[in-house]
């Protein structure tokens, strides 16, 4: 089974569906097809804040809520930075490492030279002070790769000074990306897609992660048979919900107006 996702790195409900994705990905219930988009927008800080405390109040057991932003995020090195890490194969890899810094540890994203130094933490870990102290003079082991453009690429050199993509390959699986996401209905961060090919944005994504994560399995959960709130009437003015949640949402019974009748 196979989950498509759409989320910002300066989102903090991205954030929460990243952590939600790790758990499936940890416990083999689904693989995760991520893709990095960038979805500016001209929130104030009360929004922000109420951001913050909205994904807060819906992360579980286990999941630590967002802190503060730092500072700006520099989404266009961020979503470079992932989608050449695809390239590398440590997507989840640095997905995390991202998503952990910015959020988390409240690291100043906004430099490409920060971005670069994540990416290096992921390609080019730390190596043991061990052989150091035996013999101080001894070169890392990166400088006895004989490739320059690994060395490069591990070094953090995948995102270029104008926080763009190195490779032109990178280049068009942003551009793809972001087409794709701009063609939702309503493109908002995240989106999820399972493999019923619904479109769940941003609540509905949240819950139908978790409720694939608590039972293993990538089903959409049902809908709390309550008044739907803010961003679940957006999904539902513009159809983001599949068909059985829109009546749910609305307040149908599960026959529809058949049913009521």
């Amino acid at each position: 089974m196979e989950i498509i996702i759409y989320a910002d790195f300066s989102c903090p409900y991205s954030y929460l569906a990243s952590l939600r994705a790790d758990q499936l990905l940890w416990s083999g219930a689904a693989e995760i097809d991520w893709r990095a988009i960038t979805h500016s927008t001209d929130d104030g800080r009360d929004d922000r804040d109420r951001d913050l405390a909205a994904v807060a109040a819906l992360a579980g057991p286990g999941e630590q809520g967002p802190h503060p932003l730092a500072g700006p995020v520099n989404e266009g090195a961020t979503v470079a930075a992932y989608a050449e890490a695809v390239s590398d194969g440590v997507q989840d890899q640095l997905r995390r490492r991202l998503f952990d810094a910015i959020w988390t540890e409240a690291r100043r994203v906004s430099a490409v030279y920060e971005v670069r130094h994540l990416i290096a933490d992921v390609m080019c870990p730390p190596e043991p002070i061990w052989p150091r102290l035996i013999s101080p003079d001894l070169p890392g082991a990166l400088l006895h790769d004989p490739d320059v453009n690994r060395i490069v690429r591990r070094s953090g050199g995948t995102v270029t000074v104008y926080d763009g993509a190195l490779t032109a390959t990178a280049s068009r699986r942003i551009r793809r990306w972001r087409q794709e996401w701009l063609a939702l209905p309503q493109p908002l961060t995240p989106v999820v897609i399972p493999p019923d090919g619904a479109v769940l944005a941003r609540l509905g994504a949240l819950r139908y992660l978790a409720a694939a994560a608590s039972i293993g399995t990538p089903s959409p959960p049902a809908l709390d048979q309550q008044v739907p709130d803010s961003a679940d009437r957006d999904g539902l003015r513009a159809g983001l919900l599949p068909r059985a949640q829109r009546g749910a949402a609305a307040g149908m019974p599960p026959g529809g107006l058949a049913a009521r009748r």
